[in-house]
């Protein structure tokens, strides 16, 4: 099937899609390539629903098919059609050939749609493989998937009957593919003879302004924005809806309490206020059609942190004197509420990233709003830090370990280094001892004696590690260290946009440090050549930012591998948000410093204030949110039991966040 813009592949076996194209691309992508084919109806709770889906025939002529499937209980017809507007429309209708009514739950059904979003080489996903955030927002749901390259042209879906509340994902166990999306109609019933239709349009766009635009042109699309999706207690709650029936017969609510509604030009206006903690849902109805956005309110950061420290000394420090892990900060277990401790699988033992633990501490108690058991957190950071020194470092040679007993056994890795100098700098602020200095001065050399200039390390304080050694005249140091920063950025510079494969082929976390480290080499310099190049890392970082109207999703970069190797449910699939979604703020921050440009100081606001849901009242904080409703059939929509790595999600808020 062709209009001249589309060309659409359909297999007339199976009745599913083989591949969409847009016929001028000059790549060629196929944007639904996956395991699984475009249009597959699918049962996820067999026990509660399980039925034998038969392909009857396919008919298809260059404009439009149709496609008829059968089960014991329901006849389902596919069509797909050519509109206008260079529209491809895709309608599933499910009518009930039974005598009886048929309930149906989101588990019970879904449609796949295998977006191409999978990860190789750059070269490969620049070109050919898109980044796709996905709404399911009931009446108004939506996928904008982008090319991972940012070159149009990109594609849109948005729903245009019926109702999408979730989505799923099939998967296999590795962290450069995504999987294969399933997206779930809501709960409803179809009465005998009667039928439910779902029906969708998909459209060729230039990016996330064109897709909204475009969008906005379709029937009964509402686009909602907030001014915040996090929000701290008694601050103004403020929505924004864009609707092109200008709010007729629209109402808003919250908690069964309807809204008031202004207006500025074509926008809606409604503001609340966050008097209580907790998630809230507006709820923006029209007649039968339902759409929501949700928001959060979450303590002060001061509070959290606090809140959160404490927690580390008291239930995550492990204390058994003559022990080997005497004073580490361990993974803790909610739901057994013990610590656990993995020396095989890395992420489970106690470096890595859970130097944060330490750096969060050091952090709190250099801070304006220290706690009243300050002692008690200090005697917590100087054994942690001991452990440290006896167990994961050299402190002559300036190595980094990857586990205790001061070993690399099989994986010396650079990652290490970044997050120990920056637990040294904290050290040093808190102490006024030169000595924390020296050590960080080493375990940069160190770092970048073992190849660091050709890595993507993450949270490599550059800027502030040469001001540190400046401001207590250690020019020496100073100097050498500013020589080894602007070279490594040099070699980022000569890569352009070639990212260098790390623990994942291509990722947020590999684009991130590259905008970060050419935006600090210019900070340092002040030589053009480095904001120049900054700048085509930040236009790449960009379109891992989903814009969906959920302080889950909204400004959190795709990632999809992290409650795997760091959660105790040990699943593959989305984590939104995941915490190093706060590399983005960082760069955005930093940006934001130079140009004055306000809308990515808003970006690195809201990506902070958005994954402050990763921690409770208790001082709790979760290694990932798994964001979807199942991955490969497991249940989803939860917080991983397991404190371990995510407090540089706090640590950057602290540097960052206006509070």
């Amino acid at each position: 099937m062709t209009n001249g813009t589309f060309e659409v592949c359909i297999d007339r076996q199976t009745g599913t899609l083989v591949s969409v194209t847009h016929a001028d691309d000059e790549y060629r992508m196929n944007w639904i390539e996956g395991k699984r084919r475009w249009g597959e109806i699918t049962c996820l709770n067999p026990k509660l629903c399980a039925f034998t889906i038969v392909h009857q025939k396919t008919i298809e002529d260059d404009n439009s098919s149709q496609s008829l499937f059968q089960t014991d209980d329901l006849h389902i017809k596919v069509e797909r059609s050519f509109l206008q507007d260079a529209l491809f429309c895709e309608r599933y209708t499910f009518t009930n050939i039974t005598d009886h009514p048929i309930t149906y739950s989101e588990s019970d059904l879904g449609i796949v749609t295998p977006f191409n979003d999978n990860y190789q080489d750059f070269a490969t996903c620049s070109t050919n493989r898109c980044h796709t955030h996905i709404w399911c927002g009931k009446n108004v749901s939506y996928v904008n998937a982008l090319r991972m390259g940012g070159k149009p042209p990109h594609l849109g879906l948005v729903l245009t009957s019926g109702s999408i509340s979730e989505y799923s994902i099939i998967r296999e166990s590795s962290s450069n593919d995504r999987g294969d999306f399933i997206l779930h109609p809501s709960w409803f019933t179809i009465e005998p003879r009667k039928s439910y239709e779902i029906s969708w349009v998909l459209f060729w766009h230039k990016g996330e302004e064109d897709f909204y635009y475009k969008a906005s042109n379709i029937k009964d699309f509402i686009q909602i924005e907030a001014k915040h999706y996090t929000y701290f207690p008694n601050e103004q709650i403020l929505l924004h809806i864009r609707d092109k029936e200008k709010g007729e017969n629209l109402t808003v609510t919250t908690q069964d309490r309807p809204l008031e509604i202004t207006y500025e030009g074509n926008t809606l206006i409604v503001e609340d206020l966050a008097h209580t903690l907790g998630e809230r849902q507006y709820l923006v109805t029209r007649e039968e059609r339902q759409t929501f956005c949700k928001v959060l309110v979450v303590p002060e950061l001061k509070d959290i942190v606090k809140a959160r420290c404490t927690f580390i000394r008291e239930k995550q420090q492990y204390i058994n004197e003559g022990q080997p892990l005497h004073g580490a900060y361990l993974i803790y277990d909610r739901e057994t509420e013990q610590l656990c401790y993995g020396h095989r699988l890395y992420d489970h033992g106690s470096g890595r990233e859970k130097l944060g633990m330490g750096v969060l501490i050091a952090m709190l108690l250099n801070s304006e709003y220290g706690p009243e058991d300050e002692q008690q957190l200090l005697e917590s950071l100087d054994l942690y830090y001991r452990f440290v020194e006896r167990e994961l470092y050299d402190s002559e040679k300036g190595t980094v370990f990857n586990r205790i007993g001061k070993s690399n056994y099989q994986w010396h890795r650079l990652y290490n280094y970044p997050w120990l100098v920056t637990l040294q700098m904290e050290l040093y602020k808190g102490t006024q001892m030169i000595e924390y200095l020296q050590k960080m001065t080493k375990t940069i050399q160190a770092y970048y004696e073992h190849g660091g200039e050709r890595f993507y390390s993450l949270c490599l304080p550059m800027l502030e590690s040469v001001r540190l050694l400046e401001q207590n005249g250690l020019k020496t140091e100073s100097d050498l260290l500013r020589a080894l920063y602007l070279n490594h950025a040099d070699v980022i510079m000569g890569n352009k946009l070639a990212y260098p494969a790390h623990e994942v082929d291509y990722e947020q976390s590999i684009v991130a440090p590259a905008a970060s480290y050419t935006l600090q080499a210019y900070l340092l310099s002040g030589q053009e050549k480095y904001l120049q190049a900054a700048k085509e890392h930040i236009r790449v970082l960009e379109l891992f930012n989903g814009n969906q109207p959920d302080y889950h999703l909204n400004k959190i970069s795709i990632r999809h591998w992290d409650g795997f190797w760091f959660g105790k449910r040990r699943l593959y699939g989305d984590t939104f948000p995941h915490y190093w979604s706060v590399l983005s703020a960082e760069v955005f921050s930093y940006y934001y410093e130079i140009t004055k440009i306000e809308r990515y100081h808003t970006m690195a606001q809201t990506i902070l204030r958005n994954n402050l849901c990763l921690f409770d009242q208790s001082g709790f904080g979760s290694s990932a949110y798994l964001y979807p409703f199942s991955i490969n059939d497991e249940r989803g929509k939860f917080l991983d039991p397991w404190a371990n790595d995510q407090d540089w999600a706090l640590i950057y808020a602290m540097r960052f966040l206006d509070r």
